[in-house]
């Protein structure tokens, strides 16, 4: 259920006077002495909701909603990186290790809209986006992915394919020519 925050309650409640109210000075006096004091609760709600929630969440606020769900924030972390692992702790606390949970994990951290995910045998995946991910943060991710899979399920490969000519036989680019540097298809880089 989610709430609407109002923040004109005084007014809403002089329009709801009928007519022979209205312009009454002592009448409205005493509808907003009675609806300020409602109009402060919403206000402290709304303050509250808002101190507290993830994306607008601050400093301590955001350390106490990072204990509640498991995560620490480390010495010298800013509120933006910390804020983004009290999410992946969220997932990882809702996570089941089913193929869905690990591939949306997968778009989250690294922001990509398509993620290739792949079972190899005998316990392992495989897993490629379409997205170049920066080469500070590739180990990180790697390490983020790797906790989302099941015990005893490791992460073989992980990288970045190129979409709009990836390597594939079967009816694609295939193999380059020697004599074409533009023919074949294009090689996914792992990380």
């Amino acid at each position: 259920m989610s709430s609407t925050y109002i923040s004109d309650h005084i007014e809403r409640a002089k329009e709801r006077l009928i007519e022979q109210y209205k312009g009454k000075s002592k009448i409205e006096g005493l509808v907003e002495a009675v609806v300020a004091p409602l109009q402060e609760i919403e206000d402290v709600l709304e303050q509250l909701k808002v101190e507290r929630w993830i994306e607008s969440a601050v400093g301590v606020q955001l350390d106490k909603i990072g204990r509640i769900v498991g995560a620490e924030r480390e010495i010298g972390q800013n509120d933006d990186d910390f804020r983004l692992v009290v999410k992946a702790q969220i997932i990882m606390n809702l996570n089941q290790g089913t193929p869905e949970e690990i591939i949306a994990a997968a778009k989250f951290f690294i922001g990509a809209a398509f993620i290739w995910y792949l079972e190899v045998y005998p316990a392992a995946v495989d897993i490629f986006s379409s997205t170049v991910i920066p080469e500070p943060q590739r180990a990180k991710i790697r390490a983020q992915l790797k906790k989302f899979l099941p015990a005893g399920v490791s992460l073989d490969s992980f990288g970045q394919f190129d979409e709009t000519n990836p390597f594939i036989f079967n009816g694609g680019s295939g193999f380059g020519d020697v004599n074409d540097p533009d023919a074949g298809g294009l090689l996914a880089d792992l990380y």
